[in-house]
């Protein structure tokens, strides 16, 4: 609970409702059912504004709550601003509502907005943005003694070590979801609304790529069942066979990056999926679509050999030699400190092996 937050009565007329504020008869349903038997497990969150309660988060349990005939319901009377009331808001429909993969990647994609603005030190390239907490907090000790940090200790996680904190979710997961929510439109998301679509990251993450416009009237498509998926929705507004091009190459077609002739379509529809992907990497990079298209493949072997990797591992099993006294002094062990010492130059001379048997 925020510094000055305490738990109390609040009378369900004195709350005010921000516009925008929808609910689900459904879940109001589902929640006049639990707090019957259970009560209300969960607090409301109001802070003051002006004369009134301004709702923070819980709508729907005020929904509940009225539907019952209640005339208080518990409640958190907050004294946080107004963008970290924001970030409450999202945090508990991230933590407690049922969203679909489309609605929590818009959520945490205004969930970084802000607390960027909340926590601007902590972005990225800015006073260790990319770095851990624990990173930080150990870089804070080290400096407090030259004034470089503040004496309070306090050090601000970055905001994908805050998100995966606070929602229990992966890194790799937030990452994942506020790539697709930043450029994900909300109108789409909404349309898609329960559509397995709207579950999917691999056709969200496609979707997109898309300008919001054409998002949306591929929602369109998909929801009034003209398309089971985004790839159908791309291949139905570019005319041409879903089965014979790629999803990039569909994306390239429908973002108007790859203008093809009907001959040039006929071309490419008899191209792996793989080399379809070679051309459009190949148009991106300045090429026209005929010089793509003409351009051969690279072939495998001796031409795609990089003989810098011999060096390379043979530098990091150097590395990891040197290393492993250090992980001795740390660690003492010196069976483990021997056999790993073993294995570490047995893989070095079988890398060496491996090289000359390539000359």
């Amino acid at each position: 609970m925020a510094a000055g937050s305490r738990i109390v009565d609040i009378p369900l007329d004195s709350i005010t409702i921000p516009r925008g504020r929808q609910t689900r008869d459904d879940k109001v349903e589902q929640l006049k059912e639990s707090i019957s038997k259970e009560g209300l497990l969960q607090p409301i969150m109001v802070r003051k504004h002006r004369d009134t309660n301004m709702l923070v988060f819980g709508r729907h349990r005020i929904a509940a709550a009225k539907a019952l005939g209640w005339k208080t319901i518990p409640g958190i009377i907050t004294d946080m601003n107004e963008i970290e009331c924001q970030l409450a808001e999202i945090d508990e429909n991230l933590i407690r509502a049922n969203l679909n993969m489309a609605q929590e990647s818009l959520a945490m994609a205004k969930r970084k907005e802000l607390y960027l603005k909340l926590y601007p030190e902590t972005a990225k390239g800015v006073a260790g943005g990319l770095a851990s907490g624990k990173k930080r907090a150990a870089k804070a000790e080290a400096t407090d003694a030259k004034g470089t940090t503040p004496l309070n200790g306090v050090v601000q996680p970055s905001f994908v070590v805050d998100t995966s904190e606070k929602t229990g979710k992966a890194q790799s997961t937030i990452f994942e979801r506020v790539s697709t929510g930043e450029s994900l439109s909300t109108k789409a998301a909404d349309i898609l609304d329960d559509h397995p679509v709207a579950d999917s990251s691999k056709q969200l993450a496609v979707l997109a790529e898309l300008p919001k416009q054409d998002q949306v009237a591929v929602a369109k498509q998909i929801a009034s069942g003209e398309a089971d998926s985004v790839k159908e929705a791309l291949a139905s507004r570019a005319k041409v066979d879903l089965e014979s091009f790629s999803t990039p190459m569909l994306l390239a077609m429908n973002t108007d990056k790859i203008k093809p002739t009907k001959d040039q379509v006929a071309q490419l529809a008899k191209m792996p999926e793989a080399r379809q992907n070679a051309v459009v990497r190949s148009v991106e990079a300045g090429k026209s679509l005929a010089e793509a298209i003409k351009t051969k493949p690279e072939k495998s072997g001796a031409a795609k050999q990089d003989v810098r990797l011999w060096s390379e591992i043979e530098g990091m099993i150097g590395r990891a030699i040197n290393r492993t006294d250090e992980l001795k002094r740390q660690f003492p062990n010196p069976v483990m400190h021997k056999k790993v010492l073993a294995d570490l130059k047995s893989a070095m001379v079988a890398i060496k092996a491996w090289q000359k048997m390539t000359k």
